[in-house]
């Protein structure tokens, strides 16, 4: 094929349960001019069989395989090096794609001759497309889709999830540019890359790909708890340096550092218990430098993140686990258990709800006894009859982060 329009990138590491909505959700795309480069990662599944039988059926098709396997970081690298379209794209093996995707973003990127093009996507699980779950709203809503902006245009972006793979590169830009061939976590230090390595960004206003967020093996997996997870660290470390070595860091330290904290406090919420105090120590060291920053604002934070980070450069480490409370029974049956499950905190009284919290709601005993709190206001309703109400004050100027905390 001479006219190469897009080559799309997918490593793959035992998805056979995946692979085949993966690939054939690229290979129906209407943009028909285009390479699919499938890296087999050193799978020891049927994946290695699954995309020969692809490469046999449909030109478009090359196949690698490392039998060895590598990074993915690495094996995106190898992937891009040898990609020969105007555009590369990346989708992850157990993820698919809208069949007008690369057509729609490629237009994007031609019309503006962008070196990236921002989308937003949707969470798909086994209950099928979640349409409220649609990522990326920031972009839809705020950025501009009929210019070229740069991340000083829209320093927000820095918030949005850090996908990779709902995007599309100029080529010649990408090639310019080296995923983290050592670390597990790879998105966010790629993102700040692209971000402060060009100002010709633009967005299409629409959902295109489909994340699958319920697949048990995925790096970033809700039910994951394993040491691994503590590995995230080292990226946010990573893309800090980069914010820093781009002279970027203060401009976008707001959005950069709520960005980090979206993922890694999940990360610490699921983490075994075990590794629990480790995570806190490389937590505590990755905020060192924001604890006597009297100019960082939380301009992005909602009331428990901030909390959190708060208690994290306090040294404060029984407030930041939810499990310290233990489970008081008789018999080995538990009276009282408290427990936590991302955002959102539960108390039962024999297995029964009798409290749960989210950063702006709380609530007891189903609704008899209510408190709503947000940033600007705390309510309290008794059997839904608000009898309390108190408007928070304004915060000083130049207040530093413990005074803060005393509010």
């Amino acid at each position: 094929m001479k006219d190469i329009k897009v080559s799309v990138v997918c490593s793959i590491y035992n998805r056979e349960k995946y692979i085949r909505q993966c690939v054939e959700s690229i290979l129906s795309q209407t943009l028909r001019n285009i390479e699919v480069i499938l890296i087999d990662n050193g799978c020891c599944d049927s994946c290695p069989k699954i995309i020969e039988e692809y490469a046999q059926k449909d030109k478009r098709v090359k196949v690698i395989h490392n039998p060895n396997g590598t990074t993915y970081g690495k094996a995106l690298n190898q992937g891009i090096a040898l990609a020969r379209g105007r555009y590369i794209g990346i989708v992850e093996s157990d993820d698919f794609i809208h069949p007008d995707m690369y057509q729609k973003l490629y237009n994007q990127a031609e019309k503006f001759h962008a070196d990236v093009v921002f989308a937003g996507f949707y969470i798909h699980n086994a209950k099928g497309d979640n349409a409220t779950h649609l990522h990326n709203k920031q972009i839809f809503e705020n950025s501009d889709d009929t210019h070229l902006f740069s991340i000083k245009d829209y320093p927000f972006l820095m918030t949005c999830h850090q996908s990779i793979w709902a995007k599309l590169y100029n080529a010649k830009f990408l090639k310019n540019i080296k995923f983290d061939e050592n670390g597990r976590y790879i998105d966010s230090a790629f993102i700040v890359d692209i971000c402060c390595k060009t100002k010709k960004l633009v967005a299409l206003k629409e959902p295109v790909y489909y994340y699958r967020d319920d697949n048990p093996d995925a790096s970033q997996s809700n039910k994951r708890n394993d040491k691994s997870l503590m590995v995230i660290l080292d990226d946010w470390e990573l893309a800090k340096q980069h914010l820093k070595k781009y002279g970027r860091y203060e401009e976008l330290k707001e959005a950069f550092y709520y960005q980090a904290a979206k993922a890694s406090i999940r990360f610490y919420g699921n983490i075994d218990k075990k590794y629990k105090r480790e995570f806190f120590e490389k937590y505590r060291k990755f905020l060192a430098e924001l604890k006597n920053d009297i100019t960082f604002k939380f301009k992005y934070f909602d009331p428990a993140r901030k909390n959190f980070f708060i208690k994290v450069m306090n040294n404060n480490f029984k407030e930041t686990i939810y499990d310290k409370y233990k489970e008081y029974g008789m018999g080995g049956i538990p009276l009282v258990k408290k427990i936590q499950k991302g955002n959102l905190r539960k108390t039962k009284l024999l297995g029964i709800t009798i409290k749960k919290k989210t950063p702006e709601r709380t609530e007891y005993l189903h609704g008899l006894f209510v408190k709503k709190k947000t940033p600007k206001y705390k309510k309290i309703y008794l059997v839904g009859v608000p009898v309390y109400y108190k408007k928070e004050k304004e915060k000083e100027k130049g207040k530093t982060i413990e005074e803060g905390i005393m509010e």
